[in-house]
């Protein structure tokens, strides 16, 4: 297959009709027969037609993974050019899609798109006010979104003890079923996206460019799986990186994620600024506390001294203490006290 076409919507909302429309029109183009009847209300079929020189397959079906996969076999066997498909907006069916694109060596996965005025757009993001995506270019399992959530940031430096925290969080984290969101840079970013698929957890990217120059880094193909990846990005599909959509990726982070963690950040910089946007939005913010902390992680303290609440190890196992970082994001509390301290911040 060179290609593969996914009509995107809910159930009951005209696919099987819009795809018989698409098998006739072809027909018609491709023999110059009349225009048959239209089909009855939600009448599923299969077709191939063989238009200018190209193979096209349609298949009508698509609201569930079971019918996905069906639809695969048949444009395998039918060794199509062009596969068109139905296919539910999220969930499973979109990871078929997806997943058949990669097996296919189709260049990117297809994008699809979630305006602020859709259901499925995340509703935490409207606490960010004007800063709210208007859209949201997605590559991956949306159902993500519905998770738990907690948000990564950190040095794209980071120190080897830096690493090794965000292993520890990341693997405990997706033990616990919920979703590590960060924004792909080097160091804490990476290494939080990678120990989460190792751990056979769960990843939400934030891109700081468009979702056209999404690529698959070379050391997290190994445990890459669509069914457990979602790619995110709210600038034009072209965008190039830039420092001010970087902060703007970072709010989005925080805007998704339940809890955040910041680790090793500067006095100045991005890691930091998200720290305090995390407060000034009275989201709960975490810091590990370890000794001899490097230069690196100067901003911790004085995030901590904001009211990010710290993190410090087990003595019995020598692991990360998440067990408030757990509570506040099982019973969705905030504190009242971090609100009341940073509630004036600039």
């Amino acid at each position: 297959m060179k290609r593969i076409i996914a009509l995107y919507r809910r159930g009951g909302t005209g696919k099987t009709g819009t795809l018989n429309l698409v098998i006739d029109l072809l027909q018609v183009a491709a023999t110059g027969c009349p225009m048959p009847p239209a089909q009855p209300t939600g009448h599923n079929r299969r077709a191939t037609i063989r238009y200018k020189g190209q193979i096209i397959s349609v298949c009508t079906a698509g609201d569930d993974e079971a019918q996905l996969l069906v639809n695969q076999t048949y444009f395998e066997a039918q060794k199509c050019d062009v596969a068109i498909t139905a296919s539910r907006t999220k969930g499973k069916t979109v990871v078929v899609i997806q997943n058949m694109q990669l097996k296919h060596k189709e260049s990117t996965p297809e994008v699809f798109y979630f305006t602020k005025y859709q259901q499925a757009f995340p509703k935490s993001l409207f606490d960010m006010g004007s800063e709210c995506p208007p859209i949201l270019a997605c590559l991956g399992n949306t159902d993500l979104l519905t998770k738990q959530k907690i948000g990564f940031c950190g040095s794209r430096e980071a120190t080897e003890k830096g690493l090794d925290v965000t292993k520890d969080i990341s693997q405990q984290v997706s033990d616990n079923n919920v979703v590590v969101v960060s924004g792909y840079a080097s160091g804490i970013d990476q290494q939080a996206h990678y120990w989460s698929l190792k751990n056979n957890g769960a990843t939400i990217i934030v891109l700081p460019e468009g979702i056209n120059g999404f690529r698959i880094k070379k050391h997290l193909k190994s445990v890459w799986d669509w069914n457990r990846v979602l790619v995110l990005s709210e600038f034009t599909p072209n965008a190039i990186w830039s420092v001010n959509r970087a902060m703007q990726r970072n709010s989005t982070i925080i805007g998704l994620s339940d809890v955040m963690v910041l680790i090793e950040a500067k006095e100045k910089g991005g890691s930091i600024d998200a720290g305090y946007k995390t407060l000034k939005m009275n989201k709960i913010l975490f810091a590990p506390v370890y000794e001899g902390m490097p230069v690196e992680a100067s901003g911790n303290s004085l995030l901590l001294h904001k009211g990010a609440l710290p993190i410090r190890k087990k003595r019995e196992s020598g692991l990360a203490n998440l067990d408030l970082l757990f509570h506040y994001i099982n019973e969705g509390q905030r504190p009242n006290k971090i609100f009341d301290l940073f509630r004036d911040i600039k």
